[in-house]
């Protein structure tokens, strides 16, 4: 899984995501981590439907998880449930501020993260799901 894990930073989803499909499926009840980095994925791939579904498997949340999983719900619009996962993530992490993670987390390339949340209503899928998430985070 780690392996899978590090293609996603190097521009190589769809090998780390066939990876990490094989190793949850080979495993089911494997380390909550596993299902988290494969939920994680799944949204910065663009498929959101799919990891709502496997949210559930993770029993442990992180603020990662819950800002991914508002993500994913922006994905397929349904911004009630990104804002209940957004709440969630204040109410268990009150030191943690969720906009604050998200612009420190560190496999995210600042220049890029500037980008989508500068990007107007013409940018793409992806920028539009960030910029949603920011709106929540702040409003």
């Amino acid at each position: 899984m780690l392996y899978a894990n590090s293609l996603c930073y190097v521009d190589q989803m769809d090998k780390a995501l066939a990876i990490m499909q094989e190793v949850c499926e080979r495993n089911p009840f494997g380390h909550d981590w596993f299902w988290d980095v494969y939920c994680i994925a799944l949204v910065a791939a663009g498929k959101c439907q799919e990891s709502l579904g496997m949210f559930d498997r993770i029993a442990i949340w992180g603020p990662w998880t819950y800002i991914y999983a508002a993500i994913a719900h922006i994905g397929v619009d349904d911004i009630g449930s990104a804002r209940t996962m957004v709440d969630a993530c204040r109410r268990e992490f009150p030191k943690m501020s969720p906009e604050e993670y998200l612009r420190a987390e560190p496999y995210i390339d600042q220049a890029k993260t500037d980008h989508l949340m500068a990007a107007g209503s013409q940018g793409d899928a992806l920028a539009n799901r960030f910029r949603n998430v920011f709106g929540l985070l702040v409003g």
